[in-house]
């Protein structure tokens, strides 16, 4: 289970007693995860299927390895990207 800042969002939004809370409160149950073994291109699929922005990566134990963003993806298409172009200039 987590809670993201979407989570934290509504409840401050929605909630003049946001402070009395505890997470259990308003993190989003059964959360979509990831394994550091899937592929790429289904976690993208994954995450713009549920219109998500964050993945977070769980073992196979059940512990948490990380969480891949968005963000992270993005930077790596600025990598492949540039690599592409750099091969396509002229020498």
């Amino acid at each position: 289970m987590r809670s993201s800042d979407r989570d934290v969002l509504r409840v401050l939004a929605r909630s003049p007693q946001w402070h009395a809370k505890q997470l259990s409160d308003i993190m989003t149950q059964d959360p979509v995860t990831t394994t550091p073994d899937m592929l790429i291109s289904a976690a993208v699929r994954e995450m713009l299927a549920k219109r998500i922005n964050c993945l977070p990566v769980v073992a196979a134990d059940g512990g948490l390895c990380g969480i891949l963003t968005s963000t992270d993806l993005l930077k790596a298409l600025e990598r492949l990207q540039t690599l592409i172009e750099k091969s396509k200039m002229p020498t």
